[in-house]
């Protein structure tokens, strides 16, 4: 097994568009299960099957859960839920009910502040019209109850002659993407047939963004036969990373790895997510091993892109790293006894990363803090009752300091929550800099935070003008500056938390600007004409 970088053209199909239609949502705000702290959180207590669950949480903490709650084999529902307490108590905020049909395989993320307000997004696939509809979420300010926005939009792709998704994922940012005009990307892998001037293409990679309030453009890379796809963007380095398996000519399971600058996302041509990527930014994870199940997490140009491998005769965990952005790669173990390690998901934070995978019905942690090189795993399983974790394709999610997964303890399916983290967060950050600056001036900010743990930190910013900014990590307790240019004149105020190399986020604190307002100047007439005075003297003396 191998990662060697693919030296032909990697073909894109597209661009379509597509139209997108808001549908209605259901808001209940019932509380579902609390639990102690230290102990596995039971989230879901009913009867019926819960599973594959998926987690993002926010710069103020909260948690936002998604997960299938199956009536019976034939109807499955979304639902959402919220913790605004560190995973302690759930509260039921959404669910979305298609009468009749199977919804699965949600994915979320956090784009961080955008236009001011904390922004989640989501996707999940939907079993009406052959599996040909996918579902995009939106929510902000989920834990504002008097301006939270829960949005639910669907694309017409069975309309269009798509087919058969079988994976979907989401990555966001708290900017527009590219030539897009939004501020996410979805993946999902699918068919269609007999679309005028394409191929039949069978189970490709496609990536959809939302160019307007109604419309999605889609493209596709021309590799049938793939499945499972998973998105990350680097924010630091703005590059977008793609991996997918793929069924190769031998019929062996390979995982191809694409990656693109941000600004070329919604582009074919002359540089494009396409023809144009470039060297050094194509690979594939070949040989005569099977590789599956891939994952994939990227910031400040560390790369990790993790899978399942049969090499050893069983399967395997392995870590594909980088720490230039994806140029170069090296290949490090985190499990490999004798037993099946199964169903990985990833969690960077520049060189620290979080690894969570099954064995035996168990659910265990890894972790590496020098960019992927070593793993060290926890000697106890996250799930506290032997061999309770369900192993299902997406059976588990890490986001942050929170793990959540589907167990079987109770013989019916439930979700679970636990922190991996046990340490504290950075206190709130000391802010310095100028209290007044002129509109269009580049300003400068000195923040410093210090970590209990002498972790690391980077500071969240939220400029108070609708624009954020996240830096790039700094030593505990060392000053860390970023700037900032206002445009109109008014009173600002600056929020900042820290967060530390382990994703735990701190209290926030503020500081307080004011840009002056633009006004016109009234001149003296004696001062504009200095002799005048004198003649008025002399004329009328």
């Amino acid at each position: 097994m191998y990662l060697n970088e693919i030296e032909e053209p990697i073909f894109v199909g597209g661009p379509i568009k597509l139209k997108d239609e808001k549908v209605p949502v259901t808001i209940e705000g019932k509380n579902i299960y609390k639990s102690s702290k230290g102990t596995d959180i039971q989230v879901t207590i009913d009867s019926e099957f819960q599973g594959n669950p998926a987690l993002a949480i926010d710069s103020d903490g909260t948690m936002l859960l998604a997960y299938e709650y199956e009536e019976d084999i034939m109807e499955r529902t979304i639902y959402l839920s919220t913790s605004s307490d560190g995973g302690n108590s759930w509260d039921i905020q959404f669910l979305m009910d298609i009468p009749d049909t199977v919804d699965e395989l949600a994915s979320l993320d956090y784009a961080g502040l955008v236009d001011d307000m904390q922004n989640f997004q989501g996707v999940f696939l939907c079993s009406e019209n052959d599996y040909g509809d996918a579902y995009h979420i939106e929510i902000l300010d989920v834990n504002n109850p008097d301006i939270a926005t829960w949005l639910l939009w669907t694309t017409s792709w069975s309309d269009n002659g798509f087919f058969d998704f079988s994976s979907c994922d989401i990555t966001a940012y708290d900017q527009n993407i590219g030539a897009t005009g939004a501020n996410f990307v979805m993946s999902l892998v699918g068919s269609f047939e007999d679309i005028p001037g394409y191929p039949n293409c069978y189970q490709v990679p496609f990536y959809q963004v939302r160019t307007d309030e109604s419309t999605s453009t889609i493209y596709w890379f021309y590799y049938n036969y793939s499945s499972n796809g998973r998105m990350d963007i680097d924010r630091t380095a703005e590059i977008i990373y793609y991996a997918f398996e793929w069924e190769n000519d031998a019929l062996d399971q390979d995982v191809i790895l694409l990656s693109s600058e941000l600004e070329y996302v919604g582009q074919v041509e002359p540089q494009g997510w396409g023809d144009g990527m470039g060297e050094g930014r194509k690979y594939a994870v070949e040989g005569s091993a099977n590789t599956v199940n891939p994952a994939i997490a990227a910031e400040n140009n560390y790369v990790y892109l993790i899978l399942e491998t049969d090499v050893g005769g069983n399967q395997d965990i392995v870590c594909y790293y980088s720490s230039d952005g994806g140029e170069n790669y090296d290949m490090s173990v985190i499990a490999n006894t004798g037993a099946d390690e199964t169903n990985p998901a990833i969690y960077a934070t520049g060189e620290n990363a979080f690894c969570v995978f099954t064995k035996n019905n168990d659910l265990y942690l890894a972790e590496t803090n020098d960019g992927g090189m070593n793993w060290v795993i926890s000697e106890e399983t996250i799930n506290d009752e032997a061999g309770s974790a369900v192993e299902q394709y997406k059976c588990a999610d890490i986001f942050g300091s929170g793990v959540v997964w589907t167990d079987d303890r109770n013989d019916d399916g439930d979700i679970y929550f636990d922190k991996i983290i046990t340490n504290e967060p950075p206190n709130a950050p000391d802010i310095d800099g100028p209290a007044q600056g002129d509109s269009g001036a580049l300003l400068t900010f000195t923040f410093n935070a210090v970590d209990p743990e002498g972790e690391n930190v980077r500071y969240i910013i939220n400029w108070g003008d609708g624009n954020s900014d996240t830096t790039s990590f700094a030593a505990s307790g060392i000053d860390k500056t970023a700037s900032h240019t206002w445009g109109p004149g008014g009173s600002y105020i600056i929020k900042a938390r820290a967060e530390d190399s382990n994703g735990l986020i701190g209290p926030e604190n503020t500081f307080d600007i004011t840009i002056p307002r633009n006004r016109a100047r009234f001149y003296n007439l004696f001062d504009i004409f200095p002799n005048l005075f004198r003649f008025f003297n002399i004329l009328f003396g």
